[in-house]
């Protein structure tokens, strides 16, 4: 994984590669899903890490440029759980060389920007990985405009009580306790 040339990085995958990425992301996020600490500790050790570093990068370059949409989803997703609440992992995004994965995050086709499908999975990982890490947000603050990220997070703050307020609903009068509706 060490070393790729830029065009290495960029090359194709073979149908077999591909699907064996797709295949090793799924589980790695079902590992994610299952035990978030068990997975961010593991890849957190020494020598995983630079590893997860450089096949993140990898991956986000090559399914960047070939439009492996699935794939590059996955990686960002992955991205997101293994550098949640996690600082170690977090400073993992800055490390490297140019471009680092948090510099590759910043700097996917627009439609992570303005899409909201895409925006839901890029947007959190960003958050993430910015989130109690100030060198992080020095770096975001370069690459992305924080007006986003804030009307993201308002939006998805509104949806949260919109859905809380929708799942509990008032109680009419004839829906109270029998208590409330006579009393003597």
């Amino acid at each position: 994984a060490h070393g790729f040339s830029h065009k290495s990085r960029t090359s194709p995958m073979s149908p077999l590669t591909l699907r064996v990425v797709k295949e090793s992301l799924n589980t790695l996020l079902c590992i994610a899903r299952f035990s978030l600490f068990t997975l961010q500790s593991v890849l957190d050790s020494e020598g995983m890490s630079l590893e997860l570093r450089h096949v993140c990068n990898y991956l986000l370059t090559c399914a960047t440029h070939n439009n492996y949409n699935t794939v590059l989803d996955m990686c960002i997703q992955l991205i997101g759980y293994v550098v949640f609440s996690h600082p170690s992992n977090q400073i993992l995004l800055q490390n490297g060389p140019s471009p680092s994965i948090l510099q590759l995050l910043t700097s996917l086709p627009f439609s992570y920007f303005s899409d909201i499908r895409s925006m839901n999975l890029l947007f959190p990982t960003l958050i993430s990985a910015c989130y109690g890490c100030p060198s992080n947000i020095v770096i975001l603050q370069r690459q992305v405009n924080k007006v986003m990220l804030i009307s993201f997070l308002k939006e998805q703050l509104a949806d949260k009580t919109r859905k809380h307020i929708n799942h509990y609903p008032r109680a009419t009068s004839h829906q109270r306790a029998p208590c409330q509706r006579h009393r003597l």
